[in-house]
């Protein structure tokens, strides 16, 4: 059985943070494959960028990552999205050994404060991933992002130059 981990979140945009976190599970052998799976929408009703232009990012982000998979899985459930609809869903579709890779800074927040999070680490166990000055991976904002694309500021350090192509041909966070 294909040991999986689940990297969820609305990638608005991905960045190279994101590309460090699933990199990091892989070199540590954590898990065979990284699902890289955007949020439909926010479930908390947060404006983001389209889906289509959040997937194609994250297509552009990962490419050639080996071991990486792009899926617009949450756009075959209902709305809003939430992390254990998603995780459900996925059980019942495919029988792969699941992990859910969250950074540690966040852990206690899915269990109390996410939509049935006490059920989360049934579906899929958590993977936490180390945050904060000592973390070998990129500490990046996609807050900060969206900000530097809004005044005009190059982004190139923090996302692959595909992804920052991507965002000024499709004038994507232009406005605040």
């Amino acid at each position: 059985m294909a040991r999986i981990g689940i990297l969820g979140g609305s990638f608005n945009p991905p960045h190279n943070g994101h590309i460090g976190i699933a990199q990091h599970v892989l070199r540590n052998d954590w898990v065979d494959e990284v699902w890289v799976i955007p949020c439909l929408d926010h479930p908390y009703g947060k404006t983001i960028a389209p889906f289509l232009d959040r997937i194609a990012m994250c297509q552009l982000a990962f490419q050639g990552i080996e071991h990486v998979i792009v899926s617009d899985f949450e756009s075959q459930l209902s709305t809003p999205s939430y992390t254990v609809q998603t995780l459900r869903a996925l059980k019942q579709k495919f029988s792969h050994d699941w992990s859910l890779i969250v950074g540690s800074d966040i852990s206690d927040e899915v269990l109390s404060h996410w939509k049935d999070g006490a059920e989360i680490p049934t579906l899929a166990p958590l993977l936490l991933v180390p945050r904060g000055p000592r973390s070998p991976i990129p500490n990046v904002s996609a807050t900060n992002i969206r900000k530097a694309v809004q005044d005009g500021t190059s982004i190139t350090a923090l996302v692959p130059e595909p992804v920052a192509q991507y965002i000024q041909s499709h004038q994507l966070y232009q406005t605040r």
